[in-house]
């Protein structure tokens, strides 16, 4: 059995790890950069549109009174930003999940039950917006401090 095929189920590195999602986007580049876009462009366009956002709020910190009257517009524009942020991770995943998915193992064991497919999918999107959330938020603290 050559590496490429080696599927146990065990523990891997985070070397092996991103070498099979380096191996595996190679292989369905065709498919998946085309999906990929199809969701990235959307969401690269709404969060260029928040962090214009963010720098208002940050020009707010000095003055309560305008932050008062401005905050609730920016707090509603950043949960839907986020609600949106999810939605397009979720799809994201699982659109990545159903190209990659069939060529994982060519025996193809039965797929898992929905509720644990959903479950699977919903946990891997909210660990990658938790990570993608923060981020910029560590990141701007040196800043801000």
């Amino acid at each position: 059995m050559t590496a490429e095929r080696d599927l146990a189920i065990r523990p891997l590195g985070a070397g092996e790890v991103i070498d099979r999602a380096i191996a595996l986007t190679f292989r369905h580049f065709r498919t998946l950069f085309p999906a990929m876009l199809v969701l990235g462009a959307p969401a690269l366009a709404v969060a260029r549109l928040q962090q214009g956002r963010v720098a208002e709020l940050a020009g707010l910190l000095g003055d309560p009174a305008r932050a008062a009257e401005k905050l609730p517009g920016i707090a509603a524009a950043f949960g839907a930003f986020l609600v949106a942020l999810l939605f397009l991770q979720l799809a994201a995943t699982a659109i990545a999940t159903a190209i990659v998915a069939p060529s994982l193992d060519p025996r193809r064991p039965p797929l898992p039950s929905a509720p644990r497919r959903v479950l699977a999918v919903g946990t891997g999107a909210l660990v990658q917006l938790a990570a993608l959330g923060l981020a910029p938020a560590l990141g701007a603290l040196p800043g801000l401090a």
